[in-house]
């Protein structure tokens, strides 16, 4: 395969069609994500403008992708603009030409330019991104392994997640929220997104106790 220089490379961003259809199905390979579905559901999205993907392009094709998600995150009493980078993918034969760098360096010089106040990411690539200079937040966070033959037993207080769940899942989330920093300030039109899309996959299941949601969690079954 011919590789390209670096001066062949550009970043452009999402408002190209073409080069935005490119981009999903690139993270739709990397991610195993349905690209028309994530389409969709980026639209749902109260905060999504087109935008602020950033792709990088070489040899006339989009090589790497990245999405900035604007929101607003709670700490203490006060709200700090985030830019929240989702979806960062190179192509797999593409890797270890610096593409992903150039997405962040882009997407970090755009969100500088937007007074955003913090960048964060979730990621495995710990020592890949502390090279690049982020720090990381832990937080804690539990691992359990699932045999697909074992049979689990679902308490039957457990169920799906209903639209008509909508306000208690907000106000347990407001509520316990609270008492930490790091919440994601989340809108009305944003759990509606997020919720429907979850439900669509069956990742968002509610405990509910005569008649009342007392919890409920949510799982990503396409964790990269």
């Amino acid at each position: 395969m011919e590789m390209q220089s670096d001066r062949d490379r550009r970043v452009v961003r999402g408002e190209d069609e073409r080069l935005l259809a490119s981009g999903l199905e690139l993270v739709s390979r990397v991610l195993g994500k349905d690209a028309e579905k994530e389409l969709r559901h980026r639209a749902l999205d109260p905060a999504y403008n087109p935008r602020d993907t950033f792709l990088v392009v070489s040899g006339g094709r989009v090589v790497s992708h990245l999405r900035l998600e604007p929101r607003e995150m709670r700490v203490g009493r006060s709200l700090l603009r985030v830019a929240v980078f989702s979806d960062v993918v190179t192509a797999p034969e593409q890797q270890g030409h610096g593409h992903a760098r150039t997405a962040l360096d882009a997407a970090l010089e755009s969100a500088r330019a937007e007074r955003y106040q913090l960048a964060l990411l979730f990621t495995d690539l710990l020592d890949f991104f502390r090279d690049l200079g982020w720090s990381p937040w832990a937080r804690a966070c539990f691992t359990i392994d699932i045999q697909p033959d074992e049979a689990a037993d679902i308490p039957t207080a457990v169920r799906d997640y209903r639209a008509a769940d909508l306000d208690s899942v907000m106000a347990i989330h407001g509520h316990c929220g609270s008492r930490y920093a790091g919440p994601l300030l989340r809108s009305i039109a944003w759990w509606k997104s997020d919720l429907q899309r979850r439900a669509d996959r069956g990742e968002i299941v509610v405990l509910e106790v005569d008649g009342a949601i007392k919890g409920y969690a949510r799982a990503r079954h396409s964790w990269p």
